[in-house]
């Protein structure tokens, strides 16, 4: 007669520990750890320092993210980014390159992504788009810039509503 030896699988790891949150986001690395472990319930208002460029990388295989770059903005429910304390596109946020500059994408349980704000962001010659929205919900963009020469669209979207509010698109100023 054999015994079967049985272990105890090891807890779940927690997340890791975080500092107190910035008054404002130099880092988008450090900010989407903190828009990870948000309560998708909870409202949260994410500011980006301003005069900040923030170049996005290409998606790598694997769990690493990005080549060349920082992630782009993730859409989570709930979540408000900010160019500065009072989002205005005067406060110079600028994110650029990348495949896009900000995704909100299907999640398994398919739960809509309600009340995202991105304001006062200037998204710049994305590779693909500057926005890729493919969840249902609701998504809000105030005094946004699009700028630049991008790949196929500005904003692509699917299964949702998109408002935007005195948003420009600016052409890329060829060099003299």
């Amino acid at each position: 007669v054999q015994k079967a030896i049985c272990q105890e699988s090891a807890p779940p790891s927690p997340a890791p520990l975080l500092p107190p949150m910035p008054d404002c986001f130099t880092d988008l690395e450090l900010l989407y750890q903190y828009v990870e472990q948000k309560n998708p319930s909870e409202v949260v208002k994410y500011v980006i320092c301003p005069n900040t460029i923030h170049v996005v990388g290409i998606p790598t295989a694997g769990e690493q993210c990005c080549d060349r770059g920082t992630r782009p903005l993730n859409g989570r429910a709930n979540t408000h980014y900010y160019c500065g304390e009072d989002g205005s596109s005067s406060n110079n946020c600028t994110l650029i390159g990348g495949q896009f500059q900000y995704v909100s994408v299907v999640s398994f349980d398919f739960k809509a992504k309600p009340n995202i704000v991105l304001s006062g962001i200037t998204f710049k010659a994305g590779d693909k788009a500057g926005v890729i929205i493919v969840s249902p919900g609701d998504t809000t963009f105030i005094d946004c810039i699009f700028q630049g020469k991008f790949g196929r669209e500005q904003c692509f979207g699917l299964l949702l509503t998109i408002t935007f509010l005195t948003h420009r698109t600016m052409p890329m100023l060829a060099p003299s």
